[in-house]
């Protein structure tokens, strides 16, 4: 909370220093769901090499669905102990619990705490204390999350986007604004929920740099450390995470499984599903596991599209199946590390159809597209297709006049998705700097 006062005040010095400059103008289009008037906030240097905290506190859902699990990584001159505690008052916490570190190697000092068996769709405050070998001085770090609400809830709110690698300013000024949105019009406890995130966090997803200072990018004054402090991401696998240096691809993301431990994963596998009020949803891995109809991946992902009995099925992978490329024609893998669009086409899609799919999130192209599929049984239906891969990779060219596009720009941006009972609506929010209020890039609902 200190961090995030010590942040406006430096907002507020920032603003008045540049108001005799237009880019500080905050643009006067008005925002559904994000207050205009806003602080301007100019981008922060970003650093990723605190004193003492080097990435987080932050959050991944337990595997139950009622708790959250409090992940944090120190620099090497801070104690293989430190002290979790957490309650429903941030003034008065609950007992302080003893969480050891991981590991002692250079790119180790990980914490890993599960808070579990929470009441539904309450607030928990937590604290994470931890403390310098020489001298044991303490150093304390606060957030709050928002538990799940009722299985059978009717409504939900999430976010989305993708592709965050090699812009992490750009990075920060999405979070800012994602933050912004969740607490428009003191509607936090129903927006605080979590952040889908498409694949491609970082460039090199297995060297540990690129993690600190292109993604997690540690530092008190950003806004990205204050969002992963109070949501939870929940992500797919992307391409990048499989490269090293060159970028060299390999089959085993093994810095992406050890930043989000996902208790949902499948064994060793990528793939995953999870519940939230009235949505299945459900993450694919088509870069490391296959997914013909042959496959483990294939057919746990009919066994979850069979069973679930939610209104809503919702869909995350990375490398899109339609896009808005010249003509859009399919891809078909060379064996760098591309996944294979013709064959999501003849394996993948045909499942969507079946089980009424009606909205599924890529990533991978670094633009904004929305396609609209018709049905193959029934030509008056469709599938909406998204590529949310704005969220700081170098941006490109889409072609607006591809198959089925609907809408495609060259912008960053992020989705505000709404549930409400059998309607859903999407708001694509284009975001310009840590500056200009975000306006709608494209809106649409789905029943």
């Amino acid at each position: 909370m200190k961090s995030l006062i010590i942040l406006t005040l430096l907002s507020v010095l920032l603003f008045i220093t540049g108001c005799g400059s237009d880019s500080n103008t905050i643009n006067p289009t008005v925002t559904p769901g994000i207050t205009p008037t806003v602080t301007p906030v100019t981008t922060p240097t970003v650093s990723a090499q605190d004193a003492y905290m080097r990435k987080g506190p932050y959050l991944i859902p337990a595997g139950d669905g009622q708790g959250m699990t409090v992940i944090w990584q120190v620099q090497t001159n801070i104690s293989a102990d430190a002290t979790i505690e957490w309650g429903s008052d941030p003034n008065s916490y609950g007992t302080a619990y003893k969480v050891t570190e991981t590991g002692s190697g250079t790119d180790e000092h990980q914490f890993i705490y599960p808070i579990k068996n929470l009441p539904v769709k309450s607030r928990t405050y937590y604290r994470v204390t931890i403390f310098e070998i020489t001298g044991g001085k303490a150093h304390k770090y606060e957030g709050s999350f928002m538990t799940p609400p009722v299985d059978s809830s009717s409504s939900l709110t999430f976010y989305a986007y993708g592709d965050t690698r090699d812009n992490p300013s750009m990075h920060n000024n999405i979070y800012q604004w994602i933050m912004k949105d969740t607490t428009a019009n003191n509607l936090t406890d129903d927006r605080q929920t979590f952040l889908l995130h498409g694949g491609d966090f970082v460039h090199r997803g297995l060297e540990e740099q690129y993690w600190d200072s292109q993604y997690f990018q540690f530092n008190s004054a950003t806004a990205t450390s204050e969002l992963l402090k109070t949501m939870p991401v929940l992500g797919c696998v992307g391409n990048h995470e499989c490269y090293t240096n060159g970028p060299v691809f390999h089959y085993n993301p093994a810095l992406y499984r050890k930043y989000f431990p996902y208790e949902f994963y499948k064994t060793s596998k990528f793939y995953y599903s999870f519940d939230y009020g009235p949505a299945h949803f459900i993450s694919l891995d088509v870069y490391t596991s296959p997914y013909d109809p042959n496959s483990d991946q294939y057919k746990w992902l009919e066994e979850e599209l069979k069973k679930s009995s939610k209104p809503w099925k919702i869909i995350l992978f990375h490398d899109p199946p339609y896009d808005a490329g010249e003509g859009a024609e399919p891809e078909v893998s060379s064996g760098d590390g591309y996944a294979n669009t013709q064959d999501m086409r003849t394996y993948l899609c045909p499942l969507f159809e079946k089980y009424n799919i009606k909205l599924v999130l890529n990533g991978h192209q670094h633009y904004y597209s929305r396609s609209e599929v018709p049905l193959s049984t029934d030509p008056s239906g469709k599938i909406t297709y998204l590529i949310l891969g704005g969220g700081g990779a170098p941006l490109v060219q889409p072609d607006p006049n591809a198959p089925y596009v609907v809408v495609a720009k060259e912008v960053y941006h992020f989705a505000r998705i709404e549930i409400t009972g059998n309607q859903l609506q999407t708001t694509v929010l284009q975001v310009v700097d840590g500056v200009q209020t975000p306006t709608i890039l494209d809106q649409f609902t789905i029943k």
